[in-house]
């Protein structure tokens, strides 16, 4: 909140963009892109997001559920064990190596992850597979 008030989007925008991405050129693009965020909407974002509680609705969901976690981001393994616990689908695997970016930090390995799952569904195993680029 104090961001918001000091007009710090910049500042954040670029903490944002230097945690998520290594590449300079698409980093300077999120900054742009960030940059022209207006402060109240940020701000609005930001209250909103932390005053949500979902976690009472977790067993509403009875799709299959992967959950993508970095070994080093030991901050967000709480929120896999409360969701696996809540959620009757949630199948969690801990990335070794990775913190909490793991999109942007190993895409790779992450793209192999949700094929495996995806694979391994077996709704999956009835439809016909479609080549993936």
């Amino acid at each position: 909140e104090a961001l918001t008030a000091l007009h710090g989007v910049g500042l954040l925008a670029r903490s944002i963009a230097s945690s998520h991405v290594d590449d300079p050129v698409i980093q300077k693009q999120w900054i742009s892109h960030m940059d022209n965020t207006d402060v109240s909407t940020l701000l609005q974002l930001y209250r909103a997001g932390h005053a949500a509680n979902c976690t009472s609705r977790l067993s509403e969901i009875s799709s299959p559920l992967l959950l993508l976690y970095g070994q080093e981001d030991q901050r967000m393994h709480p929120y896999a064990k409360l969701i696996e616990k809540h959620a009757p689908n949630a199948r969690t695997l801990i990335l070794p190596g990775v913190k909490h970016q793991i999109v942007t930090k190993v895409p790779d390995r992450f793209h192999e992850e949700v094929r495996r799952f995806a694979a391994s569904l077996s709704w999956n195993r009835q439809r016909p597979t479609v080549p993936v680029p």
